[in-house]
Parts: C-alpha cells; sequence; structure tokens
C-alpha cells in the first residue's frame, strides 16, 4: 500500500468541496424555481424582474451547479487514480 501524501488529501478535499458546491447551487436552484412557480396573477412575485427571467436565470444556476459536481467527480476520480498508480510500500 502506498503512503498518501499532503498533496492527495488536498486534491481529495479540493474535490468534496466541488461537488458539496455544486450541491448546494443546486438545491438553491430547485428552490427559486419552486418558489417560481407559486407565483400567480395575484402575486406575481417582486416588482421589476419578470417571472420568466428568473426561471431563466435558476436553470442556469441549476446547470452551473451539476457542472461543478460532474467537475468535483472527475477531480476525485483522477486522485484516486493518481494514487492508485503510486509505488507499493513495503510492510514489516
Amino acid at each position: 500500500m502506498s503512503t498518501v501524501s499532503r498533496r492527495d488529501r488536498l486534491n481529495d478535499l479540493a474535490a468534496l468541496v466541488l461537488i458539496c458546491a455544486g450541491i448546494a447551487l443546486y438545491l438553491d436552484a430547485g428552490a427559486r424555481l419552486r418558489t417560481i412557480s407559486s407565483y400567480s396573477y395575484q402575486h406575481p412575485g417582486p416588482r421589476g424582474q419578470s417571472a420568466m427571467v428568473a426561471a431563466d436565470w435558476a436553470r442556469r444556476e441549476s446547470y452551473g451547479g451539476l457542472a461543478l459536481t460532474m467537475l468535483g467527480c472527475v477531480a476525485g476520480v483522477a486522485s484516486a487514480m493518481r494514487h492508485l498508480r503510486g509505488t507499493p510500500q513495503l510492510v514489516s
């Protein structure tokens, strides 16, 4: 089994942060879209902003969250593959 360096741990941490940030963005966009869907003729939402513009912004935010999550997964898998290619250490 090879030793795990500080760089490997930092790569794992970066991948975890990217995944968590992507999930948070995606959940925030979902909550925003649910809020927008509750707008009606009597309650049109905030003044000066149409529901269509707000929905487009939330959709882009959710796509960004998905992209960050995928980037974090790729970084985590790449870090794991780099760790597997390490030289084995002899255990006495």
